[in-house]
């Protein structure tokens, strides 16, 4: 039997092009997590993974952009999931700035079904999921634009 987890680390970023637009990413509509809201790229930390290698393989897998990191890695709180046999544990979202340094713009259609490229006050027109929002909001701070 597996070891249970103690609490699932997600990994988000917000990846800045050369306009200083910040990229988000809609959830499909059949998508058990969040469906029809828009996030910035990322997903869970794998048992025995780096928080940044993690970031770098998420955002590669989910949009075919290679970043380089910008800021610190942020978390914005806590909320607890139910994880099958393991029960209820902590979800933990942690948050990045990041700049795309190459590679073409490309969505795993089955999880993301459209993109935009916004400016940070835009952002906020778009139905975020609650995390985004939450992160959004501290995301100033982190933007030197």
């Amino acid at each position: 039997m597996p070891e249970p987890l103690l609490a699932m680390l997600v990994t988000r970023t917000f990846i800045l092009d050369d306009a200083d637009k910040l990229l988000l990413i809609r959830r499909v509509a059949n998508d058990r997590h969040n469906p029809g809201l828009w996030e910035p790229a990322g997903g869970k930390v794998d048992k025995g993974e780096k928080v940044s290698a993690a970031r770098d393989r998420e955002i590669f897998d989910e949009t075919g952009l290679y970043v380089k990191s910008v800021s610190p890695i942020f978390i914005i709180g806590e909320r607890m999931v139910t994880m099958g046999r393991f029960g209820e544990i902590p979800l933990i979202p942690m948050f990045s700035v990041a700049r795309v340094v190459s590679g073409k713009l490309k969505l795993k259609i089955d999880e993301h079904d459209a993109s935009a490229w916004v400016s940070y006050l835009e952002m906020f027109s778009y139905r975020l999921t609650p995390e985004a929002r939450t992160a959004a909001k501290q995301l100033k701070e982190y933007l030197w634009i």
